[in-house]
């Protein structure tokens, strides 16, 4: 990913992080004081020059060429811990130097409370909550649709509302579809409990 070398090449005591398309410099309350730009090295957002210069001014004297080509060399790792995250029902193993939050996974992912967890069952359980989740929410929205539809007089949005509720009956099928499987490889462990801290919701729905 390349934010690790940068962050060594340059001694960056922040905290360093990535996404897709850049890569972050920042602190526990603000994870993105400063971002540089993966395809062209540059700084894409900067609100606090002062602090980026005062504290790495090799970083902000560099051009942009020297940062691109940090970010390109392929970070070297001391670990590679298991982490667990939640992406639409399914489970994604991260690695990282250290568990945790504040600490970045390898891609760059800052390990936020609730998003994250070392302990793959935990991960089986926050999965089984949300995809029940998104099912009721699923459910609801296509009750509503055909309820509004009812007795309707026929029009040209017709179409758009069957699209409409196809893709939400596609939805529902899919979440039902990887809960029975989670079900049948994790019988033993249950869905976590609505009462617990759980960043609802983490699954995409649109």
């Amino acid at each position: 990913m390349g934010w690790k070398t940068l962050k060594e090449r340059y001694r960056i005591s922040h905290i360093v992080s990535a996404d897709q398309d850049n890569i972050y410099i920042g602190h526990i309350n603000d994870f993105r004081l400063a971002s540089i730009q993966k395809a062209t090295g540059s700084f894409a957002r900067n609100e606090d020059q002062s602090l980026i210069a005062e504290f790495y001014p090799a970083l902000t004297e560099a051009t942009d060429d020297d940062r691109k080509a940090a970010i390109e060399t392929p970070d070297r790792h001391l670990r590679n811990i298991a982490v667990f995250s939640i992406e639409n029902g399914r489970i994604k193993t991260h690695r990282c130097d250290h568990a945790g939050f504040p600490n970045p996974t390898h891609d760059g992912l800052i390990q936020h409370p609730g998003t994250f967890t070392s302990d793959h069952d935990e991960a089986v359980a926050w999965a089984k909550w949300e995809l029940g989740y998104h099912i009721n929410r699923v459910k609801e929205s296509i009750d509503n649709l055909e309820s509004a539809n009812r007795g309707a007089q026929p029009s040209h949005d017709d179409r758009t509302q069957r699209d409409s509720l196809d893709r939400l009956s596609q939805q529902q099928q899919d979440y039902k579809a990887a809960l029975v499987c989670l079900n049948r490889t994790y019988p033993q462990i249950e869905p976590k409990d609505a009462d617990d801290e759980i960043e609802a919701p983490r699954l995409s729905f649109s």
